[in-house]
């Protein structure tokens, strides 16, 4: 698990930016931020596959965790 969070970390940051256009100048807060992401389409989708995308991999690593006499039951 250490290993893939580790690959998918150096692989996050080793990708192109996909920013949308336009100014992020009013993002000086953590509150305008929040509005930012919370008002933007694109940010939710982003936001949405994103926490997919960790459930999915956390269920498969605890799956996988799992002794073979664990998953018969």
């Amino acid at each position: 698990m250490k290993t893939a969070l580790a690959i998918a970390i150096l692989m996050a940051t080793t990708l192109p930016s996909l920013a949308h256009p336009g100014e992020h100048g009013e993002l000086t807060s953590l509150s305008s931020g929040l509005a930012h992401i919370a008002g933007s389409p694109f940010h939710v989708v982003l936001l949405l596959a994103v926490i997919a995308g960790g459930l999915a991999a956390w269920r498969y690593f605890k799956k996988r965790e799992q002794s073979p006499s664990d998953r018969a039951s």
